[in-house]
């Protein structure tokens, strides 16, 4: 199964982590021009991996909390989740 959150869903960074707030690891980010593409591990789902598409100022902010080794909080809006079922085969 597979989840798929709108842009507008999710909060890399808030100012004030509230409900529904991942501190997450950055595993990887990939430069794609003016967007990139970050997985991230939430502490707490160890194995699980999300990927999110973060703008260069974004970017500069993961590249920072990655380098020292420090979590990145991720807010999730649970109205814009949606499950897409996953095919086997």
């Amino acid at each position: 199964m597979s989840w798929v959150v709108a842009g507008e869903g999710l909060e890399l960074m808030p100012a004030q982590a509230g409900p529904n707030t991942l501190a997450c690891r950055v595993l990887e980010i990939l430069p794609l021009g003016e967007i990139s593409l970050c997985q991230l591990e939430p502490v707490a789902l160890p194995g699980e991996v999300l990927q999110v598409y973060v703008t260069a100022v974004q970017r500069a902010a993961l590249e920072a909390a990655q380098a020292g080794k420090s979590d990145v909080p991720l807010q999730l809006l649970p109205g814009a989740l949606h499950v897409m079922p996953t095919r086997l085969g």
